[in-house]
């Protein structure tokens, strides 16, 4: 099994270098993208803020559940 990362600080200077008014977060592993929500929510000036986390059992009787986060520019 593979020791999933998430987004690299690279990728996530450059999603706040775009300036999206919104972002949607969609993962299958809410230890990576909690990561990586802290990560923008912290950003200095322009940072986003949460603002809606579901989770999505597509995979019935597995361990396995999609999140779909919504990040809106502070």
């Amino acid at each position: 099994m593979t020791n999933p990362q998430g987004c690299d600080e690279n990728f996530l200077d450059q999603l706040l270098d775009f300036n999206p008014r919104i972002v949607v977060y969609i993962s299958c592993n809410v230890h990576t993208q909690a990561k990586d929500i802290d990560y923008l929510t912290r950003a200095g000036e322009g940072r986003f803020e949460l603002t809606a986390i579901k989770g999505f059992d597509l995979f019935p009787q597995t361990h396995h559940v999609e999140s779909i986060a919504t990040l809106r520019r502070s």
